[in-house]
């Protein structure tokens, strides 16, 4: 099984429950209207703000689809009306139509195959066609090539030919009218791929090289990173991490292997020649003082360094971070060698961390962090 999911005509659940409670997608529906069980624009929101994928079925009458093409060519129209014009289905998708829901016998199985006939003309190739049915009806419309993704209704009920699960079914309903998240819904398995309509996955951050002093973005997903900042592979990676910071445009990268840090070339993780547990690993710096010493940019420091604690996940799995904050419900942020400590550092460094952020952090853990925050 490749998820789990929801049907729902009249009673749709709360969808931020139904994807805690474990399902991932949701089949709603079409007919024609004016009828409260269409889906509307901001249904489709609400699902995809709750991470649900969504598919679509036509089901008016329980006998549509023996009514031959003409039917099939009208009932096609009206459902390529509601999904690529109202709701704004996405072309290519599949919408199901639940042509099994007055059991057909074969002798009536021709009037099927006319319908979804008059479906395909309706659709002009904009839609995939899918059909809900009983085994027996969907084996003979699969050997016929009249739809390409199979939904077998409920394997309990004794429609034609309909006691076990078929194989090569897309999706299986196993569970009718059952109260889940708030809904009274069937419950589906996915066993086949097929077309979801998923949320848009977000835009990646992105970083820009901006003149020195140039302070943040202030351009929401822009991280800046100042003109003369050098940076070896593992400092780009922590810069890509830092960029997925939630005000990444409220802070800036201002150094990573230039400026002095030291003795060179090993006396610091910023010149990039020093591993950590033996991976490469570098030193990023960050600021967030558009107006030196003000308390937003002292709040925004201090936010930053606790993301990082929180993402990496914890002290354990950073190389060094220092940052003083002038806070008194802190005691800053100091890590050394992936211990958090309160004196591992002079104070003389912890003066100089009062402006910026130091991490320093070794590619496989960078890499193992940028994993955690992309599949957040």
């Amino acid at each position: 099984m490749l998820a789990k999911g929801l049907d729902a005509s009249n009673d749709p659940p709360n969808y931020a429950k139904a994807h805690r409670q474990g399902f991932r997608f949701i089949g709603r529906y079409l007919c024609p209207t004016p009828n409260p069980k269409v889906i509307d624009p901001d249904e489709v929101k609400r699902i995809h703000a709750a991470k649900l994928g969504l598919f679509l079925n036509w089901e008016n009458n329980g006998d549509n689809a023996l009514r031959g093409r003409t039917g099939g060519l009208a009932d096609g129209r009206q459902a390529l009306h509601l999904a690529r014009d109202w709701i704004k289905y996405p072309k290519g998708s599949v919408i199901f139509f639940s042509v099994g829901d007055c059991d057909p016998q074969p002798p009536q199985f021709p009037a099927v195959e006319a319908y979804l006939d008059g479906v395909r003309e309706a659709f002009g190739g904009h839609y995939n066609i899918g059909a809900y049915g009983g085994a027996g009806l969907l084996r003979h419309l699969k050997a016929k090539r009249k739809a390409k993704y199979l939904w077998q209704a409920d394997v309990s009920t004794a429609w034609y030919k309909n006691g076990a699960r078929m194989a090569g079914a897309h999706l299986h309903q196993t569970k009718l009218e059952r109260k889940r998240a708030g809904g009274i819904v069937d419950i589906d398995d996915q066993n086949s791929p097929m077309p979801m309509w998923y949320p848009a996955a977000p835009a990646s951050p992105k970083t820009v090289r901006v003149y020195n002093g140039a302070g943040a973005s202030k351009k929401l997903g822009v991280l800046n990173v100042y003109s003369y900042v050098e940076l070896n592979p593992t400092g780009k990676l922590i810069v890509e991490l830092a960029s997925y910071f939630p005000r990444a445009h409220q802070i800036y990268v201002t150094s990573g292997m230039d400026s002095d840090h030291g003795p060179r070339p090993n006396g610091s993780y910023h010149y990039g020649h020093l591993e950590y547990q033996g991976s490469p690993a570098a030193a990023v710096d960050f600021g967030a003082l558009d107006v030196v010493g003000s308390p937003k940019g002292d709040r925004r420091m201090r936010d930053l360094a606790r993301w990082f604690e929180n993402l990496v996940p914890g002290a354990a799995h950073i190389v060094e971070l220092i940052h003083t904050t002038p806070f008194a419900d802190d005691n800053g942020f100091y890590v050394k060698n992936g211990q958090r400590c309160a004196n591992c550092y002079d104070e003389q460094t912890k003066r100089d961390h009062l402006n910026h952020v130091h991490l320093a952090i070794s590619q496989a853990q960078v890499k193992a962090a940028l994993r955690r925050v992309k599949a957040s």
